[in-house]
């Protein structure tokens, strides 16, 4: 049987941990291997998705010590996600004190390729990057997909969320039933935003850069760090 039948039968039956079944990665059985009662093997050869194909890694046979066969998920890690497009004050608020509250937190920026940014991923992610500097336990990443399955990925247990009013804590609970739906092992933790950061919104700090006014950074400096300013007003010059 091939590595591609192997793995379709492994799922099937539910033989695959976690960490196999949402990654790029497969362990095959060797011959002579024992399988416990994790669903994980002993011992195995690892393969890795290239193309839509599975392909045998270094051919190196390892051992169940490895941490990579650990399928446990770190409740001192939160990830916290969104378009970040652009990054505002209100973001740093709940990534702040996120900081605060975790060991470790990982900031996530989807990509969405039906929708066209303000800023390009690469920009976000470079942006963001500066932002979180001071706070040695936050690290940003971009992803694709679902993020739950992001912040599997990660290995983190908790997903961090922002709320700023009523609307938001409708969409919020809807969005949250379906990824308890997804993942019933990954919890959800709310923050409310700060009082001064509950009406930025996206849309309302670009319509400000867009007006070009000679108090547009003025205003702006209200609702986004200073270091995106600069790079907001210049997507908005002919």
């Amino acid at each position: 049987m091939d590595c591609v039948g192997v793995t379709k039968s492994a799922r099937q039956f539910g033989l695959l941990p976690e960490w196999q079944a949402n990654s790029d990665l497969r362990v095959v059985p060797v011959e002579g291997s024992w399988r416990g009662h994790t669903g994980r093997y002993a011992v195995g050869e690892i393969r890795r998705r290239c193309c839509g194909c599975w392909s045998l890694g270094d051919g190196n046979r390892f051992e169940l010590k490895s941490e990579l066969m650990s399928d446990q998920l770190d409740e001192r890690h939160a990830v916290y996600v969104g378009s970040f497009d652009p990054p505002t004050l209100g973001h740093c608020d709940i990534i702040s004190r996120g900081a605060g509250l975790f060991g470790r937190v990982t900031v996530g920026i989807g990509i969405n390729p039906d929708k066209t940014p303000l800023f390009s991923s690469a920009e976000r992610l470079s942006l963001l990057r500066e932002i979180v500097l001071p706070l040695e336990n936050v690290e940003v990443a971009c992803f694709e997909g679902l993020a739950v399955d992001f912040v599997r990925q990660c290995g983190a247990a908790v997903m961090l969320r922002g709320m700023r009013t009523l609307t938001d804590i409708e969409s919020e609970f809807t969005l949250t039933l379906a990824n308890r739906r997804l993942a019933s092992d990954i919890e959800t933790v709310f923050l409310m935003a700060s009082e001064q950061y509950t009406s930025i919104s996206s849309t309302l700090i670009k319509q400000i850069a867009s007006m070009g006014r000679a108090g547009s950074v003025d205003q702006l400096v209200e609702f986004v760090p200073e270091t995106v300013v600069a790079p907001l007003l210049a997507k908005f010059c002919d």
